[in-house]
């Protein structure tokens, strides 16, 4: 429980979380939310309710706003998803599979997307990532030791906790590209060039690209890049 001082007496602001197995529940029964990634910092797209269930593993925080007064929670570890809970990537339709030179997806959905493209030998080839997509994708090499022709980040935060060592298997052979728009309302000024030095540590060449536009995916530089 949080107290704050305001004109005319105490403002209370219940700053604790409840999780269950499929969601993250803000204990405040006032005020409005707003959930966090706390690896990256950066509100999620869309999660302004009182309870909030993660499509994937990481640490929450959610900041509760009760008039003129603010407080976060603690970082909370949610775990995987259990199948049963991936089912609605039944949706998603990809054809023609496999394609020559372009990969129709459609996607349902407004929630975070990660990609990734083989060749028909079982290749892989390309990585996207977008909005907190970028740190899964980039989680998910580290972690595999996946090598790529080329690794798409979009409109997304870098992880904190990743380094070039955690790359160096690549031999600076995979092509990199950070994408962002010049009016992201959540990739901007101070945290968009602390990004831009984070992966250019971890890759000794990176092409960014920015576009006119907020935070969305760009469809044109998608294609631009995998063509």
């Amino acid at each position: 429980m949080s107290y704050m001082v305001f004109k005319g007496g105490l403002v209370s602001i219940d700053n604790t979380e409840a999780t269950t197995g499929t969601q993250l529940t803000s204990n405040s029964e006032n005020g409005t939310y707003q959930w966090f990634d706390c690896d990256t910092n950066l509100p999620l797209v869309g999660q302004v309710n009182q309870s909030f269930a993660p499509e994937v593993e990481g640490r929450y925080s959610v900041e509760i706003t009760l008039g003129s007064c603010s407080e976060f929670s603690a970082c909370l570890d949610f775990t995987t998803l259990g199948v049963e809970e991936l089912n609605p990537l039944e949706k998603v339709k990809i054809h023609s599979n496999p394609a020559m030179s372009i990969l129709n997806i459609e996607y349902p959905f407004t929630k975070d997307l990660t990609v990734y493209l083989f060749s028909i030998e079982g290749k892989n080839l390309i990585f996207i990532g977008y909005s907190q997509g970028v740190s899964v994708a980039m989680r998910y090499i580290a972690r595999k030791k996946i090598f790529f022709s080329k690794l798409l980040l979009m409109s997304g935060g870098i992880p904190n906790e990743l380094t070039s060592e955690d790359f160096k298997y690549l031999e600076d052979q995979s092509e990199v590209y950070y994408v962002y728009g010049e009016k992201d309302e959540y990739i901007n000024g101070e945290f968009l060039k602390l990004e831009k030095n984070k992966i250019k540590n971890i890759f000794k060449s990176v092409n960014s690209i920015s576009f006119e536009g907020n935070h969305q995916v760009n469809v044109d530089i998608i294609e631009s890049i995998i063509n």
